[in-house]
């Protein structure tokens, strides 16, 4: 589990600002969302949220590091 560091709502209050303490590349990231109600007292749409971080800054490398299986002859 990675931990919320903060959560910002946006001034329209349609989206979220969600800073995590760390993210770790290439890996699947899930969220789940319990016990938020837009302002007039509705469910979210969807509470699930699945990703994978690609990259984090520009000296991230593009592509994961690649493992070649060796081919039997």
């Amino acid at each position: 589990m990675i931990e919320i560091q903060k959560i910002m709502v946006f001034e329209n209050e349609k989206g979220v600002k969600v800073e995590l303490v760390e993210l770790k590349l290439w890996q699947i990231h899930e969220v789940k969302i319990k016990n938020l109600k837009s302002s007039e007292n509705g469910n979210l749409a969807n509470n699930y949220i699945v990703y994978t971080t690609n990259r984090l800054l520009d000296n991230t490398p593009s592509t994961p590091l690649q493992i070649k299986k060796q081919r039997k002859n």
